[in-house]
């Protein structure tokens, strides 16, 4: 497999795209490794709490029915191949799966750390972590939870939590990058953790993956209707990439704004959302 993967997601993707085809036998596993960021990735369980916010291989096998056949070996650990394999049996019993209150913990976590940006030291490359998962990867890892045994119903009420605002829960999204073992690991307590901008996308990505999940989608305002969904296409022209920094990072954002609401802010929308901004990057 091409080591890129490991960039777009980390394990996560190697876990929920390769896994699910391997065979029950030694000679089936997936092999790879994170060249890239070696020095800031310092084991496994590192690997697996940057990417998926956990903090051992018991918890991975656990959550993806995936178990670390290899280690990298020392003093680069990530820079060697490292072995997955399927766990025996795939769909796991019941007191094989995470319990139902660390498990919704995590799920909230997750959802936050792909939802919401965090600190990143860009100016140290070896820290600088590829991670561009969107929020569809959520409803890929339900599909995921469940052919591996989680109740549909634990899943279900941790999304419609996420689509109603009603997320209640001891979990804290990272606040920086790379995001350490004992930082995953530490206790918080219980919250209300306001989800409200993420809402309209998440009900949106819901109504399109709605065939995918293992249960039924209710009525709720924050779902939207087939017939509200549309797909636009456009053509930039004349984009120039400018090097701004030595990383050589490129963003393009996308802005909806509605002029009456504006009025005459719009004609100058521009200037308004990039004031200050050369001035801290």
């Amino acid at each position: 497999m091409f080591r890129a993967i490991d960039y777009v997601g980390g394990h996560l993707s190697t876990f929920l795209y390769a896994s699910s085809i391997l065979k029950q036998r030694p000679t089936s596993f997936v092999r790879s490794n994170c060249l890239r960021n070696t020095l800031a990735i310092n084991d496994v369980e590192s690997f697996l709490a940057e990417y998926q916010l956990i903090t051992d291989t018991k918890i991975a096998q656990q959550l993806t029915s995936v178990t670390v056949l290899s280690r990298g070996e020392e003093p680069w650990p990530m820079a060697n191949y490292i072995d997955y394999g399927s766990s025996k049996p795939f769909l796991r019993q019941f007191g094989g799966l995470l319990s139902r209150k660390p498990f919704m913990k995590w799920f909230y976590a997750l959802f936050f750390r792909l939802a919401i940006p965090y600190n990143s030291d860009l100016n140290m490359s070896a820290t600088v972590i590829f991670s561009p998962l969107t929020l569809t990867i959520i409803f890929w890892l339900i599909a995921h939870l469940r052919s591996i045994g989680y109740p549909s119903h634990w899943m279900s009420e941790a999304l419609l939590n996420s689509l109603k605002n009603k997320v209640y829960t001891t979990a804290r999204p990272p606040r920086h990058s790379p995001n350490p073992v004992t930082e995953v690991k530490r206790e918080h307590a219980e919250k209300h953790l306001c989800n409200l901008p993420f809402i309209q996308e998440m009900g949106t990505l819901a109504r399109l993956f709605g065939p995918l999940l293992p249960f039924s989608l209710p009525s709720l305002p924050g779902i939207s209707k087939e017939n509200t969904i549309f797909k636009y296409k456009f053509h930039l022209t004349n984009v120039r990439l400018k090097q701004t920094h030595s990383m050589r990072m490129f963003n393009l954002a996308l802005v909806f704004y509605n002029c009456d609401i504006l009025k005459e802010m719009w004609k100058d929308l521009g200037s308004y959302i990039f004031k200050g901004f050369e001035k801290t990057t």
